[in-house]
């Protein structure tokens, strides 16, 4: 063997040290390839394979690249081992491409299934197949129907007709010349995607992916010594196989482009695709200092931050927090390149005013003459305190950035790591900062450099001009391929799927140890609970809130973790407040974050002094609502319970300010017009976003039809909003004595009707008075009236929330035009079970993680043929629904067709279930809840879960593992047809998809010869609007917000 003669050993090149954290780095001298690790304390092992990666066209190699990577190598070359690999060892495989690198990422459930899988992972990153078949169907092909298809493809579809994407496409090639790789979209164009071929691809990989150009960043707890020779093993292979990096080759991102300077400020409008035409977007972006010069860079996001993100911060003052607000969301991000580039966004803008934006933020920029230093000096202690959290909840993110932009940017020697570890000490530095160097810092960065500015504005036409091209050019290549063209076409494509979806031999994937679930560690809280709540354990923690809290009437769960910082969440059930109030909730959960207050022996505070008071006592404050999630992709373990909830985290010292601060914020919030109206208004402004995504329009549709006007799901979902806003606006004028008095009623149900439930997690035995200090938020809240100590139980739950006859009437398919898309989207419901307890759960489970599995049957069948970017099945058990969901399809009715006659061939028999397809899909199992429970946080959070939400007992994850392990392959043949034949039957079940126009007609043609019963509907036909009435809305807003002012005055 050539790797003989070199030496397979890492010799250690850096090691920093941050808190408790060692961060590590080795170099193989022979190769250049790199490791970079650091020990967390988590359940799983976590590994990324980071490349940089420069592109110079809009090809999309490098992303193209990373999906094509995964489908076969030189040792493993044939699709699906690896994923089948990865199933058996509990693991995930995942993969990103930005605009500078590519990043590989694997996990496992712990050690040794990570350490098994690492070596077959590093052969498909270093050695990849990227046959013809696997780009045919991952990345691009004309069907035998002469439609274009791929899932990259599909991926790509909307890239240049969405609010964001056209944005950022314009941003970036103002911002950057053509020299610049920034300047172009490292996902591919999709006219550059129909011309690009594999050679080329695999031309960009020999480029590229050389030795030195590779780092292996591992978090989580892991030997040190096991992962340097399991590293040492992926040496050898490199130097067998001869990868080399070449004498001559030039480092990406290491040529500095002396024209990336910005040398005159401009202004670009861009149109995009939608049919609301009320709102668009603006950004404005410079360039900053070298991505080296962190302290600078920390500086910038500093008071960029402070400019932004509070609600008494300037820029929100003056666009958000106002009567008639310029936008609904004001922001700035700064993005790693180098140098920087600092943008900030403005979300949601009236298109009525948007001219002129621009000026009116760069005015208010550079009249920044003066800082409110005791407010900034505020902020610096909690974004230090939101670091300190963020190395305790999730390491692992931190660490992995900071390596991945120290192998892309940095000295390959290690000498930089340091430089992106410095936020704590960068933090003390600006303490010392006078408001001069402040104000100086705002000039530079923002006045005295030029910018790019780009309006992004909606166009219905654009949407109707895109259909006619497409179907244009779909007819045209129909008529120049001609039948025969065609029909080799077709035999291209499914020479190609018959390639890729090979049956993979036995002896290979059973050579690959499949992890015992019982080698599975998971962290532990020490749990106690008040007596109220009727149940305690046996701990120290249990003795001293016993002790401490003997006749409290609060229902309050405990877990004791070590941390700096306590976590406290109050939540209230919402089923007692009438129908016509709960569709207020959402205007009265982010009113009372930042909203005027009577205060016990203080008096009356504006809402500023609450938030810069609010912002002093905690590191983190919410308030929201539990079922809040716009998706049908539910999986097994999340509630949908609708509670109200409030979040704070503090640290130790200012444990009661944060319970003094849940109390306060609910009870003493005094009600304010103006304040109303910029909340109502800032909502408002968000809808026409959100109905242009059908991520959030399929849920929203799905929520109004099976849901009555008792959920909170009925009301608060995007498309039954807006009705209920405009008309609530309306009442605030008319009449805002009518509307506070609403919201008190709101109020008074929300504090009386059912007992809050309290979860409390930090470090429990040094925290004083961890139960007594509750007693005054008892007060607070009981209004003298006593607790009922019960929340509703599951079941009725769907009872009480669900429509009762939607699954008795003939099916129904409704189709939804979405100009704004050129993919479609498709959800279908039926009833399913609605107990954590109901004995087909597990199977259940096994059925939607069998259908998920990567390269499994599913997959193939419908992304594997580039028919949908995703598909799953959801469980909701709250609401006693199944949901199969297609996701970003480029032709849903053969996705969903396809889907339908799979499942048919296995369960007549014609098509085997692959006992290592039922052991990955067991695994999965075993992969999600070592999640649920990764560290000691998370653990704590899914305690309070099952015993506090669910009512189940602590151990009952663990439980269900043992459950999932029994299920034999009768039981999920026989619940396979019971469970998912309904989602394929015209019958039974109901149905939603959002299409692209282009495809509407056909759609409907086709879901017709199915059987269903199908309506298309207009968004604007499902809220029940006049789409007349938005321009009429739009008109009399100014007259409103004067009307207002006059009144004020």
């Amino acid at each position: 063997m050539v790797s003989e003669k070199f030496d397979l050993k890492f010799r250690q090149i850096a090691s920093e040290r941050l808190l408790n954290y060692e961060v590590k780095k080795w170099v193989n001298d022979a190769t250049g390839f790199t490791v970079a690790c650091v020990n967390t304390p988590t359940t799983r092992v976590n590994g990324s394979f980071v490349v940089a990666t420069e592109a110079h066209d809009n090809s999309g190699c490098p992303h193209t690249l990373e999906h094509l990577c995964f489908m076969g190598s030189k040792k493993y070359p044939m699709n699906g081992i690896l994923t089948n690999f990865a199933g058996r060892a509990c693991g995930d495989i995942n993969a990103y491409t930005d605009v500078d690198c590519t990043v590989y990422e694997l996990s496992s459930a712990e050690q040794d299934g990570f350490l098994r899988l690492l070596p077959v992972f590093a052969d498909h990153v270093l050695f990849p197949l990227l046959s013809e078949e696997a780009f045919c169907t991952e990345v691009y092909h004309t069907n035998q129907f002469g439609e274009e298809s791929g899932v990259v493809y599909s991926e790509m579809q909307d890239s240049q007709t969405s609010e964001v994407d056209v944005m950022f496409d314009c941003i970036r090639t103002n911002q950057y010349p053509p020299s610049s790789g920034y300047f172009y979209e490292t996902g591919g164009h999709p006219d550059e995607l129909r011309k690009l071929s594999i050679q080329q691809i695999r031309d960009y990989h020999k480029a590229m992916y050389v030795p030195s150009n590779i780092c292996l960043v591992v978090a989580g707890s892991i030997e040190e010594n096991r992962l340097l020779e399991i590293s040492s093993s992926i040496v050898r292979d490199i130097i067998d196989n001869d990868l080399k990096t070449p004498e001559d080759w030039t480092r990406p991102w290491s040529q500095k482009d002396d024209n990336t300077r910005i040398t005159n400020s401009i202004v670009k409008s861009v149109n995009f695709s939608s049919e609301d035409e009320s709102t668009g977007s603006l950004s404005i972006a410079w360039n900053g200092p070298p991505l080296m010069d962190q302290f600078k860079i920390f500086a910038i996001q500093t008071i960029s931050d402070f400019l932004s993100e509070s609600a008494v911060s300037p820029l929100k003052q003056a666009f958000v927090e106002i009567e008639d607000p310029f936008c609904s969301f004001i922001y700035f991000y700064v993005f790693p390149k180098d140098p920087c580039s600092i943008q900030l966004f403005l979300d949601s803008v009236p298109v009525e005013k948007i001219d002129g934006l621009v000026e009116k933020v760069l005015s208010l920029l550079s009249s920044i003459e003066t800082i409110d230093m005791d407010r900034l000096r505020d902020y610096l202690d909690t974004q230090k305190n939101q670091y300190l959290t963020a190395l305790e909840v999730s390491p692992r993110i931190l660490f992995t950035k900071i390596l991945t932009l120290d192998h892309v940017y940095g000295s390959r020697d290690g000498s930089d790591i340091s430089k992106f570890m410095e936020g704590l000490s960068y933090n003390e530095e600006l303490k010392k900062w006078s408001e001069k160097d402040w104000v100086d810092l705002i000039r530079s960065t923002f006045i005295e450099n030029h910018s790019i500015s780009v309006l992004a504005l909606p166009s219905y036409e654009m949407a109707e001009r895109v259909k006619q091209e497409t179907n244009k050019t779909l007819t045209d290549r129909v008529n120049s391929l001609g039948k025969e063209g065609l029909e080799a076409l077709g035999r291209n494509l499914a020479c190609a799927k018959a390639k890729n979806e090979q049956k993979l031999p036995y002896n290979l994937v059973s050579s690959f140890k499949i992890t015992d679930p019982s080698q599975i560690c998971f962290y532990n809280s020490t749990t106690a609970k008040t007596k109220w709540s009727g149940q305690s354990f046996e701990n120290d923690v249990q003795k001293y809130i016993d002790s401490d809290g003997k006749e409290l009437p609060l229902y309050v769960q405990f877990d004791h973790i070590d941390s700096s910082f306590i976590s406290i969440v109050t939540y209230f059930d919402t089923a007692d407040i009438p129908p016509a109030l709960k569709q207020y909730l959402s205007v009265f959960a982010k009113y009372i974050q930042a909203a005027p207050a009577e205060l016990e022996n203080v008096g009356f505070i504006s809402h500023e002094e609450v938030v810069k008071r609010l912002e002093r006592d905690v590191v983190l404050f919410d308030a929201s609502l539990l079922y809040d999630k716009a998706s049908c992709s539910y999986s097994y373990y999340e509630t949908k319970r609708e509670l109200f909830y409030l979040e704070c985290r503090v640290t130790r010292e200012n444990y009661q300010k944060g319970i003094y601060w849940i109390g306060t914020l609910l009870t003493a919030t005094v009600w304010d017009k103006n304040r109303l109206l910029s909340i109502i208004n800032q909502l408002l402004a968000d809808i026409p976003y959100q109905k242009r995504d059908a991520e959030y329009v399929l849920p929203s549709y799905v929520d109004i039809r099976l849901y009555n006007e008792n959920s909170l799901k009925y009301s608060l979902n995007t498309l039954s909003q807006e009705k209920v806003l405009r008309e609530l606006r309306q009442k605030l004028s008319d009449n805002a004595s009518e509307v506070f008095s609403a919201f008190d009623d709101l109020r008074n149900h929300l504090l009386q009707s059912m007992c809050p439930r309290v979860h409390v997690i930090g470090d429990i035995l040094g925290t004083n008075d961890a139960a007594s200090s509750w007693t005054n938020f008892v007060s607070q809240i009981l209004r003298n009236k006593p607790f009922d100590s019960q929340l509703s139980s599951s079941p009725s739950f769907s009872r009480l929330y669900l429509q009762e006859n939607e699954f008795k009437s003939p099916s129904s398919l409704t189709i939804i035009p979405m100009p704004s898309n050129e993919s479609s989207d498709l959800v279908v419901a039926i009833p399913g079970i609605k107990s954590w307890n109901d004995p087909d759960l597990p199977i259940i489970v096994l059925i939607a993680n069998y259908l998920g599995l990567m390269d499994g049957p599913f997959w193939n069948r419908i992304r594997g043929s580039g028919l949908a970017y995703g598909f799953n099945m959801g469980i909701d058990i709250d609401g006693g629904l199944l949901f199969y969901s297609i996701l970003t399809s480029s032709d849903v009715y053969r996705a969903w067709s396809s889907s339908k006659d799979l499942l048919n061939s296995i369960i007549s028999g014609k098509v085997s279930v692959n006992s290592f397809d039922l052991e990955s899909a067991k695994c999965m199992a075993y992969s999600t809840v070592s999640e649920l429970e990764n560290n000691a946080f998370y653990s704590a959070k899914n305690s309070f879960t099952l015993l506090s939400i669910k009512d189940l007992g602590k151990e009952w994850d663990r439980l269900f593992l043992e459950r999932i392990a029994a299920v034999t392959i009768d039981e999920f043949m026989e619940n396979l047809k019971k469970y998912c034949l309904p989602f394929f039957s015209p019958n039974n079940d109901f149905a939603v998809i959002t299409s692209s126009l282009s495809r509407l007609d056909q759609t409907v043609s086709e879901f017709q010869s199915e059987g269903f019963d199908v309506t298309v509907k207009s968004i604007h036909e499902v809220q029940g609007l006049d789409p007349s009435s938005e321009d009429e809305e739009s008109e009399d807003d100014a007259e409103t917000m004067s009307a207002s002012s006059d009144e004020e005055k």
